[in-house]
């Protein structure tokens, strides 16, 4: 289930290259793995 997760931050990270999108994503995954 991470796997597709980060797969998907990955794919969707091509069409949004900015710092605050990443940001997102990543509290965005930290609050999934909680």
């Amino acid at each position: 289930m991470l796997s597709s997760i980060a797969a998907k931050i990955r794919s969707e990270r091509r069409q949004a290259q900015s710092p605050s999108y990443l940001f997102i994503s990543a509290f965005a995954f930290l609050q999934i793995r909680n």
